[in-house]
């Protein structure tokens, strides 16, 4: 039988497991030890977790609806770049847009170089 859960938990198990990610080997095992926690099926918050990181590198990545505000785009940059490969860290290489216009910050928050392509 599944069960709707109201959007108010959704967004506080989302946050709560976004925020402790780094904590975990996976979003499995933070679904795991955080859905028990908001009582929300570990399957569940799964799917929600991995639909909220894809929906940040979307935001990353779409022009639809015209440039992002760097306020919202570096935090997410920040977030996203703590669960890539380590093999990949070190420098980020960035087309062009206002973007990254706040690249200064990111660059403090995580170490990485950033490099604007012309």
């Amino acid at each position: 039988m599944s069960k709707r859960y109201p959007p108010e938990v959704r967004e506080k198990a989302v946050r709560l497991a976004l925020e402790r990610l780094d904590e975990f080997e996976s979003p499995y095992a933070a679904a795991r030890a955080i859905g028990p926690m908001v009582d929300v099926h570990y399957e569940t918050l799964r799917v929600w977790i991995k639909k909220a990181l894809a929906e940040g590198a979307r935001l990353l990545h779409s022009r639809r609806r015209g440039c992002p505000h760097t306020a919202v785009v570096v935090p997410a940059l920040a977030r996203a770049y703590t669960h890539m490969d380590p093999r990949l860290h070190g420098m980020l290489t960035w087309d062009r847009g206002m973007e990254l216009a706040a690249h200064k910050r990111f660059t403090t928050d995580t170490g990485v170089d950033v490099f604007f392509a012309a």
